[in-house]
């Protein structure tokens, strides 16, 4: 005996002295379980009428053990009843959980990763360094160096990017996308770069500072990106490495020793040949060891940069 029908058919409701509320959720169950109910109306049924249907169920708890071994079937009946509406709070509750976050549509879940991820933010992404001493035995991601990142940095938490790989996918991806990433040497940039499949098909908004021995291979990576915004930081460190071509010409030119002049800088020649970045900006380090670049290289930079990547690809 499990079904409305029944419970009708011998008289349980006036047995067990059962209220309209409760009877008519057992009803709107027995149509749930037929197909002829929506689980949104048997929902509804049992937030309305959820403390009758416990008073119920605490009644007929009782009545099952005062009744227990007396011969008759007050104690089964009670207990079926009891069954039913067990299930249906079952039911109910498990209608109240909250879906799983691959199963919601794509825009509402991008919603939930810019709450989460706090994007758009001034604040850029700065990837953990690889090693102590940078990429390929650089020193360019030393403590120090630290210094060079703007504004007060605090670990993201990614822990919803680690639910699962597709989600880690989509959201980490979504990051990448809004915020800009910042990298401390270009040999860091390099690094992330080809190491970091995610970041490779997703990175568009750049910030980096131009130094390292890595550097060309750093910037050329991002040509093959659909970079929007590039922010290049300059310092005395950004003409630290030079080009083979102003590394021999100093062989031979000893005036040019002591030149601090930005076209030698190594990476100079992969980073004119970007294209198809409509947004470019130059910044320089006005505090770290040594004489700050003056801002004559900023601007001059920033009209050459503006004037060449600026350009669509042939």
């Amino acid at each position: 005996m499990t079904t409305f029908y029944e419970f009708s058919l011998f008289g349980m409701k006036e047995r067990f002295q059962i209220d309209d509320g409760t009877w008519n959720v057992l009803r709107i169950h027995d149509d749930f379980k037929a197909n002829l109910a929506p689980l949104n109306l048997l929902v509804t049924a049992v937030d309305t009428n959820r403390i009758s249907l416990l008073m119920v169920a605490s009644r007929l708890d009782d009545t099952a053990r005062a009744s227990a071994g007396s011969g008759d079937d007050t104690a089964t009946s009670a207990l079926a009843i009891l069954h039913v509406i067990h299930d249906i709070l079952g039911i109910a509750n498990r209608a109240r959980q909250p879906p799983r976050l691959e199963t919601l549509p794509l825009d509402i879940r991008q919603r939930i990763y810019r709450h989460y991820f706090n994007t758009p933010s001034a604040n850029p992404l700065v990837p953990i360094g690889p090693q102590a001493n940078g990429f390929l035995g650089c020193n360019c991601s030393n403590p120090s160096s630290q210094n060079l990142v703007p504004g007060r940095q605090t670990p993201l938490d990614i822990s919803l990017a680690l639910t699962n790989k597709a989600i880690m996918r989509e959201a980490l991806g979504y990051l990448y996308t809004y915020r800009t990433v910042y990298f401390p040497c270009a040999c860091n940039m390099a690094y992330h770069i080809r190491s970091n499949p995610i970041l490779n098909a997703n990175l568009i908004r750049v910030k980096f500072h131009w130094t390292g021995m890595a550097a060309p291979d750093g910037i050329q990576d991002l040509n093959q990106m659909p970079i929007i915004s590039l922010t290049v930081v300059i310092s005395d460190h950004t003409t630290m490495f030079l080009t083979a071509n102003e590394q021999q010409m100093r062989r031979y030119f000893m005036s040019r020793r002591n030149t601090n002049a930005l076209p030698g800088a190594l990476g100079m020649f992969e980073l004119l040949q970007l294209r198809d970045v409509p947004n470019v900006h130059v910044e320089q380090i006005a505090q770290w060891r040594g004489e700050p670049r003056c801002e004559a290289d900023r601007h001059g930079l920033t009209r050459l940069l503006r004037d060449t990547i600026t350009q669509p690809r042939v």
